[in-house]
């Protein structure tokens, strides 16, 4: 059994949810190619449901109207770099130009990223479902919890994460190929050439806005940042565990704090063909823009680095990280840091990630920029090992994989060989195919029930919800082991392993047409 498979349950989920993927990649590529749908996306948390609570409001909306062609290239001010050798310098002047662009046309409209008049920016769909969804004042999404004493001293309370991100005109194209149907989403579809890796386009720039419902009295590097009014989980304060546990907490309005904000380049030219860059909000009274100082640009994953070759003084070298950032904070930082679950970060702050490589002040200091985002791909694998994992082990984690190619693409069961597909490096894409599948697994398992396709096609109701429910609880489950974000899992997983399943259980015995979404 493959090692990121945690307990069988999620290892026949994934084996099913490849035999439903390459079932429903063979139907379609069989048609002929038809003109792409769009604007059928939900907005934000329960549009148009009970209990809408944008219902007669102004709300966020959805960038989705996707490039019908591939976009002509665009002169990016980072192209006439020389980053053959990426030094210090150049890599400072990358990430400056790269966050100059974000910003360009996105200020005059407050993130507004349809209205920009300067270039369109474009959402990933499908991040409107679950209790995390996009809440339906400025789109943002919930994301893990920042513990107390994650942020500062004088950080007592939990805090919750909210973000949006969104994606330029070559990176919209993509999205728009693989929702071509938004009825059936093909992440095999992000690749102009159907012949190379499944990579985003070159020249593809992705940003995302992190807020903290944390503010100033409790860490004051956010003093003067940017304040947005958002639909956030309605919590009590809580000093420890996870908020993110709570089955289906009410939202009320509530201010969220600007504390970071993470872009992502696609760059032929760099060894793995990807820039990730993080930027964090240091007050200095520069304005809100000014505050937000680089952390840091990582184009690789350090393969081999552990904490005690750190220790004795071998530094990541696929990085450079901003010595004026550590500096800058060194007068609100005290170390050491308390230590937190599984970790043993050396500052509050300004904690890096796992043996020195580059994470922000939000992110796992276990972790890294790159190491996270490289797992993303359908069907889900964990983003992170487990808290007491062995450096051997977690060693896997942070392996150089190239654009376009799924990380550990092999998962084996007792039934074979399956191959993963990569969403390149974005696990906004992997999570939205996810939350699509889940919501349509117990849709599809009713609806099958209902007008079942001939007599001896039907199966018990409840025995067929009951399977979306068994890799629920399996995945909740895999959570106490330490695996991130164990939704991510059960999302990628839950609809086409049901759908599957349900079908072989019909099917025992007797030919079927296998399961449709």
């Amino acid at each position: 059994m493959h090692s990121l498979c945690r307990g069988a349950a999620l290892c026949i989920a994934a084996t099913a949810a490849i035999a439903f993927a390459q079932s429903a990649q063979a139907s379609s590529t069989s048609a002929p190619a038809t003109e792409c749908t769009r604007g059928t996306f939900a907005d934000y948390h329960l549009q148009g449901q009970p209990g809408d609570p944008g219902k007669g409001l102004d709300t966020f909306r959805l960038s989705q109207q996707y490039p019908d062609s591939m976009p002509e290239p665009e002169a990016l001010p980072w192209a006439d770099l020389d980053v053959s050798t990426m030094s210090d310098d150049v890599a400072a002047t990358y990430i400056d130009e790269v966050f100059a662009y974000v910003l360009e046309g996105n200020l005059d409209v407050d993130w507004v990223a349809q209205d920009n008049a300067v270039r369109t920016w474009y959402h990933a769909p499908w991040l409107d479902a679950t209790k995390f969804g996009r809440e339906y004042l400025h789109g943002l999404t919930r994301e893990r919890d920042a513990q107390p004493l994650t942020l500062a001293p004088t950080q007592t309370e939990l805090a919750q994460t909210w973000s949006i991100g969104a994606f330029n005109a070559p990176g919209g194209w993509a999205i728009g190929q693989m929702w071509c149907n938004p009825d059936a989403p093909d992440p095999d579809q992000l690749r102009a050439d159907p012949t190379k890796p499944n990579s985003l386009p070159d020249g593809t720039v992705i940003y995302k806005l992190l807020f903290t419902t944390a503010d100033a009295t409790q860490v004051p590097l956010l003093e003067g940042t940017k304040e947005w009014q958002a639909d956030i989980a309605d919590l009590p304060p809580a000093t420890g565990g996870s908020t993110t546990t709570v089955a289906d907490p009410p939202r009320s309005t509530g201010t969220v704090h600007l504390i970071q904000i993470d872009v992502a380049v696609r760059d032929d030219r760099l060894p793995l063909g990807w820039a990730f860059g993080t930027f964090a909000h240091v007050a200095g009274s520069g304005g809100v823009w000014n505050d937000m100082v680089p952390v840091g640009l990582q184009w690789g994953n350090d393969p081999g680095l552990t904490p005690a070759m750190q220790a004795a003084g071998q530094q990541p070298v696929d990085q450079w990280i901003n010595p004026t950032f550590l500096e800058e904070i060194a007068r609100f930082d005290t170390e050491p840091s308390a230590p937190q679950a599984g970790t043993a970060p050396d500052r509050y702050f300004g904690h890096l990630g796992w043996a020195g490589r580059l994470a922000g002040p939000l992110d796992n200091p276990m972790s890294s920029c790159m190491s996270c985002h490289m797992t993303a791909g359908v069907p889900a694998v964990p983003i992170v090992p487990s808290s007491n994992a062995t450096d051997r082990v977690r060693l896997a984690w942070f392996v150089d994989t190239p654009s376009g190619v799924a990380y550990s693409p092999v998962m084996t069961d007792t039934t074979g060989t399956f191959v993963r597909t990569s969403t390149d490096y974005s696990l906004q894409l992997s999570m939205g195919v996810g939350n699509f599948l889940a919501a349509n697994c117990r849709a599809e398992v009713t609806r099958e029930v209902v007008s079942p396709r001939g007599p001896d096609r039907a199966s018990p109701l409840e025995e067929a919800q009951a399977l979306c429910d068994e890799i629920v609880t399996a995945a909740s489950a895999a959570s106490s082991s330490g695996i991130s974000k164990w939704w991510l899992v059960v999302a990628a997983l839950g609809g086409f392993a049901v759908a599957t399943v349900i079908g072989r259980r019909r099917g025992a015995g007797r030919t079927t047409q296998g399961a449709t979404t």
